[in-house]
């Protein structure tokens, strides 16, 4: 018998916890604060308002939210300046206040143009096959990098600019100066190479000339000639060459096709000697 009357008092328990448990109700908590909650804890610290049915649906939140996870400390600050592209790498500061030097890790170093002046013959691109009028605006101008150019080894094998020279029958002023403006050619009457060879074999002292490259013609002389006189025909063979095709090249002068020895007509100071093969006298 009092068994099971202590059973009977068990379950009368165990049920009102569960109703309690069970029971959703809106509180008032004593910051003035409403919450709605099924804690027995948290109901009985607060005023019941009222109560929710318990087949209500719905989310219960806690009243105690979670502490934020700690955070480490930052050890460096990033400064710097920005480029919109994102190309531009920025250095590090440990120093409050001090700005890091900024740098471009993906940007080539800057080319170092010589500006157009008096002594300027011309204007490049970097890739071109042509040089062009350093004083006349073209079509090629707009838009274009100009590597401007004030000696004509800079223009070896390179075409003179259409739209600058052969359209307006211009022929270029560095030529006219070094020629004093005699036997030039104009746009209309300009030699090509094959041209040109047999111009030079009528009108100057060499044989079998030919070009090696775009940039180099070889010559021969009908004669023995001293070095001296070898670096003239090749100087000469050069000028002609400008003034009959506006184009710029290196003449190589030789003795010989059996000769090793050779003079350029780009250098400036050449020794006169005897011609190949004689002894100097002692």
């Amino acid at each position: 018998m009092r068994f099971k009357l202590l059973c009977s008092i068990l379950l009368c328990i165990a049920g009102a916890q569960i109703k309690v448990s069970a029971q959703v109700v809106e509180v008032k908590n004593k910051a003035g604060g409403v919450v709605i909650t099924n804690s027995p804890a948290v109901a009985s610290s607060g005023t019941e308002l009222k109560k929710i049915a318990a087949s209500a649906e719905g989310y219960i939140f806690p009243v105690k939210g979670q502490k934020n996870p700690l955070q480490p400390k930052a050890q460096r600050i990033l400064t710097g300046v920005f480029s919109g592209s994102g190309e531009r790498a920025v250095a590090f500061s440990d120093k409050p206040g001090e700005l890091p030097e900024v740098v471009g890790y993906d940007q080539a170093p800057v080319r170092r143009q010589v500006k157009r002046d008096a002594a300027t013959i011309a204007w490049i691109t970097k890739a071109g096959a042509y040089y062009h009028d350093p004083f006349l605006e073209c079509a090629w101008a707009s838009g274009t990098e100009r590597i401007w150019v004030d000696s004509v080894l800079g223009l070896s094998g390179l075409q003179p600019c259409a739209e600058c020279y052969h359209k307006n029958d211009s022929i270029p002023d560095f030529i006219k100066k070094e020629s004093g403006g005699l036997d030039i050619a104009t746009a209309t009457t300009l030699l090509n190479n094959a041209d040109f060879l047999v111009w030079a074999q009528e009108r100057l002292p060499l044989r079998n000339p030919g070009f090696v490259t775009s940039q180099k013609l070889m010559i021969y002389p009908k004669m023995e000639m001293t070095r001296k006189g070898l670096h003239q025909l090749a100087r000469e063979t050069e000028l002609a060459y400008r003034r009959k095709t506006w184009k710029v090249i290196e003449v190589i002068a030789k003795q010989s096709e059996a000769d090793l020895d050779q003079i350029s007509s780009f250098d400036t100071d050449v020794a006169d000697e005897k011609p190949a093969g004689e002894k100097a006298d002692d």
